[in-house]
């Protein structure tokens, strides 16, 4: 599954447009990563995107969703090339943690309080990795949420709490992962923001 750079949303491999909110989908036509749009290059190997559809029939392996840079156009402005916009672009990388723009924490300003990502870790008030450091959070549940590493970055799973779970003002459905990347709000109990650094 990719991840529309628009809405968020999980949509298929082989999409040219979002399923969910129309948006046409830029690919990176060397790494298949799904990027901003037109005029962007991949944060990845630093070429330009091109449309979807027209990478869409070639063997490579599907778009992923590493969250890319978004460098400046071409001085050139012809965006159908595939030439490099960013000669500064970083290298392929095997694993998607050494891109640099996977977060490793959440920081809730308001509560001036950090956890730590931590795969397969529960969020919750009194169970959890993180119990110690959200015992004074009144509206975390108990069991609240679920983080978990997955290849195309973080995911949070509410587990059913009774305040609920959003991701940039996205309502989580119980049970199912929602992404989030670097910079991205999670607002966990409806009331506390912490945001993916």
């Amino acid at each position: 599954m990719a991840i529309c750079p628009k809405c968020n949303k999980q949509i298929d491999d082989d999409s040219y447009f979002c399923e969910h909110c129309g948006t046409k989908l830029y690919a990176c036509p060397k790494c298949h990563i799904i990027g901003k749009g037109k005029g962007r290059c991949c944060g990845r190997c630093g070429s330009l995107l091109v449309e979807a559809s027209s990478i869409g029939n070639d063997t490579t392996p599907a778009p992923s969703t590493i969250p890319n840079v978004s460098p400046s156009q071409p001085a050139n402005g012809n965006f159908n090339d595939q030439k490099t916009c960013n000669a500064n672009a970083p290298a392929p990388a095997d694993n998607i943690e050494d891109l640099g723009y996977i977060p490793g924490s959440l920081y809730c300003a308001a509560m001036n309080t950090r956890i730590q990502l931590i795969d397969g870790a529960l969020i919750g008030r009194t169970q959890g990795q993180y119990a110690s450091q959200l015992g004074t959070f009144n509206y975390i549940s108990g069991r609240h949420a679920v983080l978990q590493m997955t290849p195309n970055g973080w995911t949070i799973t509410d587990v059913g709490s009774t305040n609920g779970t959003k991701v940039n003002g996205i309502r989580t459905t119980p049970n199912v992962p929602m992404p989030f990347r670097m910079g991205d709000i999670v607002r966990i109990a409806n009331t506390y923001d912490f945001k993916a650094e």
